[in-house]
């Protein structure tokens, strides 16, 4: 039966999933993933409204698995129980009929309503999850010889499936998505003539996509990362076997190429070969090239390497243990896996967070780990556990088989291609169903007048949708109230070419100087930043922008878009970095990733306050859809035809280099169509309708004169202009250029441009009408569409009324990009004195490469060398002092002897203290003036890293003791612990001092203190010596604040609970008067046991950043690493310190 007969019968009867209420009813979906040798099958339920894959929910109805399809044994798994075949399965559509069979006889019949097929190779064409249509079955069929031994077979069950469940919708998840989608032109090119490619799409695409996605997911999961901060290599090995190269959870190389033959040894597939060997075989040993390409795909690999015994893993390992082909075959297996492993480890460039092992072979094959493994430890930290990899056999979970103190991690995880697969189709069927819920009634609300604005604001646009109209209109009800306004793009490309900041440049009446202020990085140089991994520069480089811009204006709204879920996830975490509040703005026809942006927002601590919508017809239904997955409206905007049309001039500034060469004074006319005219003329002039754009190349002068006769005819339509493409000044003939210019009345305006032909058509059709300056309807229109439709409650969160308790602290991403940015402007000089360890030597580079501070490292300069050698980093423009060679060892001893002359220090003493202890060396290369602060630990105890500051620097003036505080980077904002690390019972005044200290350190660092110091009771409702203490505290905090005029002494309140001083619900029960209660920033524990247990136990449960411990009451700064630093904490501790100078 052809392909278009079976679909087209089963579309007949395809019942969509039904509604009720407006919401989905459950989706029964079945997945079927075929293999060269295996067909796995799963049955879902997917309960969930929502049409985004990651919010729905799946729970698993039944699953099996099909092996040793084609085989004498094959046999047939369901439920995890071993059932008998019916009959014999040759091939994978008698392993569907006996699938299908099992399902049907179970308790209860399934209604498949879904089911997602894994197809292995879409070519360059289907880049995510498609429906299967006549059409596309045929193109799969004709790319089928990209995968000779998955594609057949999947069109094979897609075929069987069509038969046996005319009704499901049938849905392809293609397993080179994963991929195409991020592979750069390094990786995927081949080094062939480019015709290949450019004509025959020849190039690597990858495979197991579906399993690697799934598994990067779950990997960051368990290391409590962000997938898009995770660096792994994933080994996908089974009958097919790959490898993928994953940088910042983005696939960057992998092992299989145009087909699933290249890469590793697979059950029967040869993988990486000399293809000389192809002309070989047909030329000298007169076989065909189809019995080649056989052989290399069925007859190699294991089977061929153990000369026919097997190509199962499993029977190679246990059977024949003893038969040299056999084993010489998993040696090759495991040697081509090393090959590509020590390939993408330095690809990563040493820095990965996770080796996993997947598929049948690499869950199930404890000792093949091993045989990869094996040996790696010395020379670049990988290892495994015997013992726990001995038993992490075909695992329900990720398990972990690397030593406790590996550098790298090795997992073992069972991949579920099946569940992503499910989620993948049933999102698919769920996004082309629409449900009309009742309508619901609505409520206008009175606008309130506002003066400032309490924060500004991040506007992310999503897909393709054009949001100047709203971002306008809403502008424009900020600044009917508010003086000074702003505009910025995070990422831009300044000037008229970026439309959005040339429109609210020109209607705002902004200068040219302002305009290069309003976007943070050039769109071209931000994607090459983030290509090259360097996001926290390109973050750093817009901040510094955003914040010169904002410090201007008292408003600025920020506008973002997405192109891609990278881009989504970008915004995410620089709305979360600038820590103001985010709307996001869509249309009601792709309404679904609202749900996915707020996601994905949430996931990085990003406050999205609201949705606006477009192009919504039914209001109430809307509104009931957005509740449902928890958004709130902010604007839902009818449909506006004005908006929705395209003028002339707004496609001339859409292309290059574009014109206008006559007509100028009918740009404002609109078109709603267009047409790229090759025809001859007497067949053209029945093709022409009004408003439509006739292209044109500039070659066809004759279409041209054709086109604008027509246009300046009464009786003929009138086109909304022409388009002259491939155009360069002086194409047009002086007699047609004269013609023209003779013309008194052009009717049309004529526009040119370099580009070609398609392309300009190209940009046109994908890019949406968008709004200038001079559109000055649209421009009306926008604004009065928002000024209708807007939900004006939304404007209190931004309201500086006297009641507005809503204070905000600054987020995480700020508070380190901020401080980056300070450190570079003051340039300290940081003494490392522990050039010993490799992790500091690293920090070191990082610290003058990202010009942070400068940097002196104290240590032999031959071990430097060498840790910067093993680091891979250049020690170029860090100071290197080797103690035993200093040339002014001899000041340094009379200057140290000098500072301890009180406690009987002799020449020789200290000569022997500084050559034999790097700290006491550094601590005096500061009190010379030779560094600014200094950072130890790393190798040494918290006492020996403080001691010499505390016997040589002594405490700064009006400092009574020395304490520390913890800087905790907590998602709503960063907050302040102390003392965690120094004092281990202070007493009242003490402990006042440590808030008086800890409330000024947060000052440095742009934090407004609220101190809250804490005990086991709040206020007077108990009693106790601890109680009393916190209350003489508090008091002696509040006179010493009133004193000195630092900050409100009413922004000090103890004693607090802990509750009671973080949550505004508890702190309105237990301390509603309170103007800290609630809001605290800054917490000061009682003792050392209390607090030392408090900032490690937040930070465990939240998994966030604890920066510290960081020292105050120092003459000059000194501070302390956790001996298990990263090179992270270094870094973070070293600009910390480097800031702590201006004190």
């Amino acid at each position: 039966m052809q392909w278009s007969q079976v679909l087209l019968r089963a579309s007949a009867r395809r019942v969509r999933p039904s509604i009720k209420d407006g919401r989905f009813r459950n989706l029964q979906t079945l997945t079927l993933n075929a293999g060269s040798t295996t067909l796995k099958y799963a049955l879902y339920d997917i309960d969930d409204q929502t049409t985004s894959a990651s919010s729905k929910k799946a729970t698993l109805l039944a699953s099996g698995l099909v092996d040793k399809v084609g085989k004498p044994d094959a046999s047939i798994t369901h439920n995890k129980q071993v059932v008998p075949t019916a009959s014999a399965i040759d091939n994978h559509v008698d392993a569907l009929d006996q699938v299908l069979q099992i399902l049907l006889q179970s308790e209860q019949t399934p209604q498949i309503d879904c089911i997602g097929h894994r197809v292995v190779h879409g070519g360059p064409t289907f880049t995510s999850p498609t429906l299967l249509t006549p059409t596309v079955m045929d193109e799969l069929q004709s790319i089928s010889n990209l995968a000779p031994l998955h594609n057949p077979p999947a069109l094979a069950a897609i075929q069987a499936s069509l038969e046996q469940f005319p009704t499901a919708t049938q849905v392809a998840i293609f397993d080179t998505a994963f991929h195409v989608a991020s592979l750069p032109p390094k990786a995927y090119r081949y080094a062939v003539p480019q015709e290949w490619y450019h004509d025959h799409h020849i190039r690597k695409y990858g495979f197991h996509g579906t399993s690697y996605s799934y598994v990067a997911e779950q990997t960051a999961r368990h290391l409590q990362k962000p997938v898009e901060e995770c660096n792994l290599i994933v080994l996908h090995l089974g009958g097919g076997a790959s490898m993928c190269c994953i940088q910042n959870g983005k696939s960057i190389d992998t092992t299989m190429g145009l087909t699933p033959l290249e890469g590793l040894v697979m059950a029967t597939r040869a993988g990486d070969v000399d293809v000389g060997m192809v002309d070989y075989l047909v030329n000298s040993q007169n076989l065909t090239l189809d019995q080649v390409m056989q052989q290399l795909n069925r007859q190699s690999g294991l089977l061929g390497l153990s000369g026919g015994v097997s190509s199962d893993m499993r029977v190679l390992r246990d059977d024949n243990a003893n038969d040299e082909n056999c084993q010489l075959a998993r040696q090759v297996f495991a040697e081509r896996c090393r090959k590509y492993l020590g390939a993408y480890y330095f690809k990563l460039q040493g820095r990965v967070d996770a080796i996993v092992f997947c598929g049948g072979i690499g869950e199930g094959d404890a000792p093949l780990r091993q045989m990869i493994l094996d040996g790696l430890e010395q020379d670049i930290g990988i290892a495994v556990d015997n013992a726990k990899n001995a038993v992490a056999v075909a695992p329900d979970r990720i398990v972990e088989v690397h030593p406790a103190l590996a550098k790298t991690k090795v997992l073992v995880y069972p991949t579920d291609e099946e569940v992503s697969i499910a989620l993948q189709a049933s999102s698919l069927v769920a996004a082309t169903t629409t449900a009309t819920p009742k309508p619901t009634s609505t409520t206008a609300t009175t606008p309130k007048p506002m003066t400032q604005a309490t924060t500004n604001l991040f506007c992310h646009s999503l897909g393709h949708t054009y949001t100047g109209p709203q971002e306008l209109g809403l502008l424009r009800i900020f600044a009917a109230t508010i003086n000074k306004v702003g505009y910025f793009r995070p990422i831009g490309r300044g000037g008229v070419d970026d439309y959005r900041i040339a429109l609210m440049k020109q209607h705002f009446g902004w200068t040219d100087d302002e305009e290069q202020a309003m976007y943070g990085v050039d769109e071209e140089e931000a994607w090459e930043l983030l290509a090259a991994g360097r996001d926290d520069e390109l973050f750093e480089r817009i901040l510094q922008k955003y914040l010169a811009y904002a410090a201007t204006k008292e408003f600025v709204m920020v506008s973002s878009f997405t192109q891609e879920d990278d881009s989504l996830h970008f915004a995410a975490k620089l709305c979360s970095a600038l820590n103001i509040p985010a709307i996001m703005i869509g249309d009601a026809d792709h309404d679904s990733q609202l749900s996915i942006a707020q996601t994905a927002f949430d996931s990085h601590g990003a406050n999205c306050s609201g949705v606006i919508v477009s192009n919504v017809t039914d209001e109430s239904a809307q509104r009931k859809k957005l509740e449902q997955m928890n958004l709130q409206p902010v604007a839902l905007l009818p449909p506006n035809p004005v908006l929705e049309n395209r003028t002339m001039r707004e496609a001339m500034n859409l292309l290059e280099d574009s014109v206008c060469l006559y007509g100028a004074e009918h740009l404002e006319s609109t078109m709603d169509s267009m047409r790229i005219y090759t025809v001859q003329v007497d067949d053209m002039l029945d093709l022409i309708v009004d408003d439509e754009l006739a292209i044109v190349n500039c070659r066809r002068v004759d279409t041209l004169m054709s086109i604008l006769l027509a246009a300046q005819s009464s009786k003929a339509p009138t086109p909304a202009g022409i388009l002259f493409t491939l155009y360069q000044p002086g194409d047009l003939s002086p007699k047609i250029a004269a013609l023209l210019d003779g013309l008194r009345d052009i009717r049309i305006p004529i526009l040119a441009t370099s580009m070609d032909t398609i392309d300009a058509a190209n940009i046109l059709d994908s890019t949406p009408p968008f709004l200038t300056a001079q559109s000055q309807d649209k421009i009306h229109e926008a604004a009065a569409t928002m000024e209708t439709h807007l939900d004006y409650n939304f404007l209190d969160q931004f309201r500086d009324d006297d009641d507005n308790t809503q204070q905000r602290d600054i987020g995480p991403r700020m508070f380190q990009y901020s401080t980056f940015l300070k450190a570079r402007k003051l340039q300290k000089t940081i003494v490392l004195p522990e050039g010993a360890d490799p992790r500091v030597v690293e920090a070191a580079t990082i610290l003058v490469k990202r010009q942070l501070c400068k940097v002196i490292l104290v240590g032999d300069p031959v071990v430097i060398q060498a840790n910067a050698e093993a680091r891979r980093v250049s020690l170029d423009g860090i100071t290197v002092v080797n103690p035993q060679s200093y040339a002014q060892l001899d000041d340094m001893i009379d200057a140290f002897v000098e500072a301890r002359k009180s406690k009987g220090l002799t020449p020789v003493e200290a000569k022997e203290y500084l050559l034999q202890d790097v700290n006491y060396f550094s601590t005096m290369m500061m009190h010379l003036g030779l560094a600014d602060g200094m950072v130890s630990g790393a190798m040494h105890s918290s006492a020996n890293t403080i001691r010499p500051a505390l016997q040589i620097l002594k405490t700064a003036p009006g400092a009574s003791l020395v304490s520390s505080i913890f800087f905790m980077l907590l998602e709503d904002g960063v907050k302040v612990f102390g003392d965690c690390a120094i004092n281990t019972m202070p007493n009242a005044e003490q402990l006042a001092e440590i808030a008086v200290s800890s409330a000024k350190t947060s000052q440095q660092f742009g934090i407004e203190p609220r101190v809250g110091l804490l005990s086991y009771a709040t206020g007077d409702s108990n009693k106790g010596e601890l109680i009393d203490k916190v209350i003489t505290a508090t008091k002696s905090a509040k006179a010493a604040a009133e004193k000195e005029g630092f900050m409100n002494p009413e922004l000090i309140a103890g004693p607090l609970q802990f509750d009671a001083a973080v949550d505004p619900a508890v702190a309105a029960v237990k301390a509603k008067d309170s103007p800290v209660a609630g809001k605290a920033n800054v917490l000061i524990f009682p003792d050392l046991n209390s607090g030392n247990n408090g900032y490690k136990a937040v930070q465990q449960a939240s998994k966030t950043i604890a920066v510290g411990p960081i020292l105050q009451g120092l003459r000059k700064p000194v501070n302390d690493l956790s001996r298990g630093a990263t090179v992270d904490d270094i870094v973070n501790t070293a600009v910390i310190t480097a800031l702590q100078t201006e004190n």
